[in-house]
């Protein structure tokens, strides 16, 4: 008896730890088979989760490798039937919500969130997100990374960097590819905003390669895109040139129409910041003719965005008022806050340069109340700004240095150095004119080691050479 024991201990008990460790591998591969094929097609746009593939490959790991191949056979060719008739209903239900972009009826309020994430309704996405509890270490991360992206939009550049940091690593250690992806694309955009290209650069090109290893062809596009324009940013344009041609070509891939349209708004952008405004707006209006085939607003936002910076450029003030209105209703349709607000600071600008002083603050102080009202990571020290160049015009000199005094407030709030020089300028001329010498030679002096701390070297010698 003794010895049936001993055997069974040193035979049997390693077998049976086989046995299930061989299942959790075989697990494990068919996730991995399954994810490839569903991401190949996805849409950049279209909502995902590893949580429902890991489930549904749970499901297909019970199937002998006969009917298990047929499966894979079928998911080649886009062909979800086969594997759908080893799904439960809810699992079923969330596959289609997944592969097919319907509306899952039982979806939870992560789900919701995420999909308001997608419509860029953030305020939206903040009120679901606050509202529920996460009821393990996954949602935690899935709920972090929701919580970034808000941060992000409200100007909070901090905690949107340590919530996408904390998103990554739990996904990374759940195995979570796609959504380690996510994090990465998102932390690297946060680092550009920052200006820390180096960590961006190193977030970007770490997702492209984690969406390149699911074979997320879409997502690696996204991630090229916003890859080449780090490059831009940092005037490294043959090399932003290439990222965007490997974007066109995954976009190409996935067959995602919206993506490849996308690609030519980024290479609008670029080319308007190298300076060349013909080929900016020819690049913008034909996207955005294709986003208008495409019925996708957002895309047409951005297109009439860059019309409207492009008009302004060129001091075509008339041209970029009337795209930046029209930009601003499309991205007032869509949610994008932000973006809305900018286009309202363009057009209070076009007026100004054309001498409309009244109809540009009407502008102003609607845009300041809203802005107030609904934080983004608009600066509104640009909207008290403006207002101080309109009376400083109006010769209502008191009012206009009260005005620069909150927008220097402001600017000194968010470190925006180089914009806190233009504000003392602003004050050392406004008190030049009232014959306050002294306060003026005072913050001529900030404005000239704000310039110098900032580094903007063509603002100090502009300020250096300027008579107030």
């Amino acid at each position: 008896m003794l010895h049936l024991l001993i055997l069974f201990l040193i035979v049997f008990i390693p077998l049976i730890f086989f046995f299930f460790y061989f299942k959790k591998i075989r697990q494990r591969i068919i996730w991995q088979i399954l994810e490839r094929n569903i991401l190949k097609y996805h849409p950049k746009n279209a909502w995902y989760s590893s949580e429902i593939t890991k489930k549904i490959a749970k499901c297909l790991n019970k199937l002998p490798k006969k009917k298990l191949h047929l499966v894979f056979l079928s998911l080649k060719s886009k062909d979800w039937l086969p594997l759908q008739q080893y799904l439960t209903l809810d699992a079923s239900e969330e596959f289609n919500a997944l592969c097919k972009h319907k509306k899952n009826p039982k979806a939870g309020l992560l789900q919701k969130a995420e999909q308001a994430l997608l419509d860029l309704n953030i305020k939206q996405t903040r009120k679901i997100v606050e509202s529920l509890t996460p009821k393990n270490k996954i949602e935690k991360a899935r709920a972090d990374y929701l919580l970034a992206w808000c941060a992000l939009e409200e100007g909070d550049l901090l905690t949107a960097s340590e919530k996408v940091a904390a998103a990554a690593k739990q996904f990374q250690k759940a195995g979570f590819v796609y959504e380690e992806a996510l994090a990465y694309l998102l932390g690297g955009t946060i680092y550009r905003v920052s200006a820390v290209f180096d960590t961006a650069d190193f977030m970007l090109k770490t997702a492209t390669q984690l969406f390149g290893f699911i074979n997320a062809s879409a997502k690696e596009a996204e991630a090229w895109g916003t890859l080449g324009m780090l490059m831009v940013t940092q005037q490294r344009f043959e090399e932003a040139d290439d990222a965007f041609d490997k974007a066109q070509r995954l976009f190409l891939l996935a067959q995602d129409k919206t993506g490849e349209t996308e690609i030519a708004n980024q290479r609008a952008l670029a080319t308007l910041i190298q300076n060349q405004y013909e080929a900016a707006e020819k690049l913008a209006s034909a996207a955005r003719k294709n986003f208008a085939k495409l019925k996708d607003l957002r895309g047409q936002a951005l297109s009439l965005d860059i019309l409207a910076q492009a008009g302004a450029l060129q001091m075509s003030w008339s041209k970029a008022f009337k795209n930046a209105k029209e930009a601003e209703n499309l991205y007032r349709k869509t949610k994008n806050l932000s973006a809305c607000q900018e286009m309202m600071l363009l057009q209070a600008q076009a007026l100004l340069a054309q001498e409309k002083l009244a109809e540009s603050e009407k502008i102003l102080r609607k845009l300041l109340a809203e802005a107030t009202k609904n934080k983004t990571c608009f600066h509104i020290a640009n909207v008290y700004n403006m207002l101080g160049l309109i009376y400083l015009q109006k010769g209502e000199l008191k009012r206009a240095e009260g005005l620069f005094q909150q927008s220097l407030s402001n600017e000194l709030q968010t470190d925006r150095i180089g914009a806190a020089a233009i504000d003392y300028a602003n004050i050392a001329l406004t008190a030049y004119r009232r014959g306050h010498k002294e306060i003026g030679d005072k913050n001529k002096e900030m404005a000239l080691q704000c310039a110098k701390e900032a580094g903007a070297e063509n603002l100090l010698k502009l300020l250096s050479e300027a008579k107030f």
